[in-house]
């Protein structure tokens, strides 16, 4: 799957990359499986979009995705970090942003990973 994560608890931090041809049914099978997952409780999300193809992803899915984590995560504390460099990567994830309603404090969108580490307050892995 072009999408994976890793939870340091230590760090408090859940670790996304996602590169290659990325499809709706695979955001929502990622998005279950981190709901489901007890290690990502209490974790900020930094997720790093590397040269993904969203070719097949339209404005109707991200806001069905954006949907349904808001119903799957109504009360979540975390911050979410999410670097984009592309143009359209970048505008995907802003949508997403603004479909789920998250204002800046809690979401943020970059074009390099140091900044949203810096963001989050952790060191760039």
């Amino acid at each position: 799957m072009p999408i994976h994560y890793e939870v340091d608890r230590d760090a408090k931090l859940m670790t996304t990359r996602a590169s290659g041809r990325v499809t709706p049914a695979m955001l929502f099978e990622y998005l279950d499986a981190i709901i489901a997952d007890p290690a990502n409780e209490q974790c900020d999300e930094l997720m790093i979009l590397d040269d993904i193809d969203i070719e097949s992803i339209s404005s109707a899915d991200v806001r069905a995705l954006a949907q349904r984590a808001s119903e799957l995560s109504q009360d979540e504390k975390f911050r979410f970090a999410v670097v984009a460099a592309r143009d359209a990567d970048f505008g995907m994830v802003r949508m997403f942003q603004a479909f789920r309603e998250l204002d800046e404090h809690r979401m943020s969108v970059f074009r390099t990973l140091e900044a949203a580490c810096s963001w989050l307050g952790v060191k760039v892995p």
